[in-house]
């Protein structure tokens, strides 16, 4: 994280002497999600703000991998939001991200925002809306050959399938969706869902296999935000771990 922070600086820093909106929005949103991921959350919230800001929906963005940065500038002060205690402000802003993804009509902006959806719907402990947005994320990426918000999605709604009742069918689903994900960044995510619908069948020995590889993924890329032994637990409303 700290040399993807590197770059997106000097990514930024190129943006600017070129005086290019696009590619301001974009590096503005690469060091704000590299700072995210360190725990970094005001530093983090500044650069998505001054990014959206200077976000126009008709910017185009021929060259950008993945989603668009300027619904990313939208979508990541939601998870932020949540962290810091207003899961309802945490919701409205990520429905208002969804309404400018749709806007776009770009499938993968759109699949990465509804797994964010998802994401915090698990949080608050809401199986039938992460099944919901879930399953329109795996539609989505069903019809448009996009893997990586395919395995996530497979995994939010394997999660709501297992603490929902139907556990084995769940944990078969987030199995397929780790696999599947491989060795990405959020794998200790993938993992911290397994290891609480492990947890909601009664096999805490599993969850802690779970947990312990997340942990270690975690250590690998230096992530500070979302620990998988804090997801991975039976409480009322999963949180994130605070930042070390």
């Amino acid at each position: 994280m700290e040399k993807s922070q590197h770059f997106a600086e000097e990514a930024l820093r190129v943006a600017e002497r070129l005086g290019d909106a696009a590619r301001l929005v974009g590096g503005h949103m690469a060091v704000a999600v590299a700072l995210f991921w360190q725990g970094k959350l005001d530093p983090a919230l500044a650069h998505f703000r001054r990014g959206f800001e200077m976000f126009d929906p008709t910017m185009q963005f021929p060259n950008w991998p993945g989603a668009n940065p300027g619904v990313q500038c939208q979508f990541y002060p939601a998870l932020i939001s949540w962290m810091l205690g207003y899961p309802d402000r945490s919701l409205d802003e990520l429905r208002a991200a969804v309404g400018s993804a749709e806007t776009l009509g770009h499938p993968v902006t759109l699949a990465h925002t509804l797994c964010w959806v998802a994401l915090v719907h698990i949080f608050r402990h809401e199986p039938p809306a992460v099944a919901d947005d879930a399953g329109r994320a795996l539609r989505i990426c069903e019809e448009h050959h996009i893997p990586q918000f395919y395995a996530i999605a497979l995994c939010a709604n394997g999660w709501a399938l297992g603490v929902s009742g139907e556990g084995e069918k769940g944990l078969a689903q987030i199995a397929q969706g780790v696999e599947s994900y491989g060795l990405g960044a959020l794998r200790h995510i993938l993992l911290a869902l397994q290891a609480d619908a492990q947890l909601a069948i009664g096999k805490p020995e599993a969850a802690l296999a779970s947990v312990a590889a997340g942990l270690k993924a975690v250590e690998k890329t230096g992530e500070r935000r979302l620990k998988p032994s804090s997801i991975g637990s039976r409480t009322r409303h999963c949180s994130p771990a605070p930042a070390r």
